[in-house]
């Protein structure tokens, strides 16, 4: 694997989960939710924040993955991610099989990254890799942002 495909994916992860954490740290904000029209334009916000790595030629999927009812859900869509961190019970967003896939990966790598809270990249062939980037908002592990980073596309 190239080192600096994946070290361009980690930073865009990296970012991407910075991101995402400055707005779900506004969600928790009691006054947050009293404003008219604040729901909406974080759900957009998010929504920017998650269709933004997707504009690199390499980056093919990202999600944010949570522990939700004992097991590990994917959240793709800004609406899922603010209902989950505004402690509303969301759903899988979709039954997708690969991103079950992940989610099995993610559950093999959910201790360590919890207790090292260090983006973790796992190479699966020649050029594809799937990177998880720690998402902690508030300073407390939430969950990661996940990229399925492929080197091959678009050359």
């Amino acid at each position: 694997m190239n080192w600096s495909k994946q070290n361009s994916a980690e930073q865009i992860g990296n970012l991407t989960a910075a991101s995402l954490e400055i707005l779900v740290e506004l969600i928790s904000k009691e006054n947050f939710r009293t404003k008219l029209g604040r729901e909406n334009e974080i759900i957009h916000a998010l929504n920017t924040i998650l269709k933004q790595p997707l504009m690199n030629r390499n980056v093919e999927t990202v999600f944010v993955i949570v522990r939700q009812n004992n097991s590990f859900i994917a959240l793709d869509d800004g609406r899922s991610v603010f209902n989950y961190f505004d402690n509303i019970d969301v759903a899988k967003t979709l039954n997708n099989e690969e991103y079950q896939s992940v989610l099995d990966e993610y559950s093999k790598i959910h201790a360590k990254m919890t207790s090292t809270e260090l983006t973790t990249s796992i190479v699966k062939n020649s050029g594809l890799f799937y990177v998880f980037v720690p998402l902690v908002p508030h300073g407390e592990y939430s969950g990661a942002v996940f990229l399925k980073f492929d080197q091959t596309l678009h050359l």
